[in-house]
């Protein structure tokens, strides 16, 4: 049980150290996604950790021990999942003349009459929390962070 406690906060101050150095290198991050996907989790990260708090240590090292045997084969199967369900690059953004990502802006962006939100962009929220609501229990649960969760359903998404 200490280890995931411990883990939890050793992953937080490693994602943010980890994701301000992405954001500076020029890539684009969509943020309202990251506020939905980090606003579910937070709500269902205490339901996690409460759930492992009433777990013997037998059993939720048998729980842990199912989860990481149902993600391993994501892990190498990445390349695969992102050519078949997605176009490999998320779309978010593509390579410019230094080697850095640019954003790139969509129509919605560029035209200053588009103020409401899309339903494209109210799916992209609705799934980003869905992810949030099952990586924040997950993460409360296990202790694990976002390369085993988040990621993997990102790229499915």
């Amino acid at each position: 049980h200490s280890a995931h406690g411990t883990s939890l906060f050793a992953v937080a101050a490693t994602g943010i150290a980890g994701a301000l150095s992405y954001a500076s290198s020029g890539v684009d991050i969509e943020m309202d996604s990251v506020l939905a996907l980090t606003t579910a989790a937070m709500f269902t990260a205490r339901l996690g950790a409460q759930t492992t708090a009433r777990l013997s240590e037998r059993k939720l090292k048998l729980c842990l021990g199912v989860f990481m045997l149902c993600v391993a084969p994501l892990v190498p199967a990445k390349s695969y999942i992102a050519e078949r369900f997605g176009d490999g690059d998320d779309g978010a953004a593509e390579k410019n003349g230094d080697g850095k990502c640019a954003s790139i802006k969509t129509e919605a962006e560029n035209d200053p009459a588009a103020t409401m939100i899309s339903s494209e962009r109210l799916q992209r929220l609705a799934v980003s929390g869905t992810i949030g609501l099952g990586s924040g229990f997950l993460a409360g649960l296990f202790g694990v962070g976002g390369g085993a969760i988040v990621v993997p359903a990102l790229t499915l998404a």
